[in-house]
């Protein structure tokens, strides 16, 4: 249903058919831009490779490529000199922000397929976890156990006397 390349199109009932069906993301655009004067700006987009994530389609975008030129009292004005480049806008949990995804860099998942975890963050080891906790007991600590930080107790020093 998707695409193979990233000059294919995906058609309007494609794309009504994959609203809210997740994917294996496996790349996403980001955009280069540079200022080459006062009112100009240009945008480009590239794609790169990121680790495999699961996530869910939200919608299809086009991304731009081409100047921006500023006017003081004029409105904008974008001129069209690179490719028009369709993708995916793809969200990997409901409350962060989507990312484009190039056509040719996602798999539609089956439903009975197993998502890839969505959190990507920093995997602890009981050594971190150890210096973290040696680290935490360095700092001073109110009656309820809460931490205090030298600027709270510098001011209450300085207001009681």
């Amino acid at each position: 249903m998707l695409p193979a390349n990233r000059e294919a199109k995906l058609k309007y009932k494609d794309v009504a058919k994959i609203m809210g069906r997740r994917v294996l993301v496996e790349g996403v655009y980001h955009r280069d831009s540079c200022s080459e004067s006062g009112h100009k700006r240009s945008h480009s987009w590239y794609a790169s490779k990121r680790n495999p994530r699961s996530g869910w389609v939200t919608g299809v975008t086009w991304l731009l490529s081409g100047e921006v030129v500023h006017y003081w009292d004029e409105p904008n004005e974008f001129k069209e000199t690179g490719a028009r480049l369709q993708c995916l806008r793809v969200v990997f949990w409901p409350n962060r922000k989507e990312v484009k995804v190039p056509l040719d860099m996602c798999k539609l998942q089956e439903e009975h397929e197993e998502p890839l975890p969505h959190d990507d963050s920093y995997k602890w080891s009981d050594r971190d976890r150890e210096m973290a906790r040696e680290e935490a007991k360095l700092f001073k600590r109110d009656e309820k156990g809460r931490f205090l930080s030298e600027f709270v107790e510098t001011n209450k020093k300085a207001a009681h006397g």
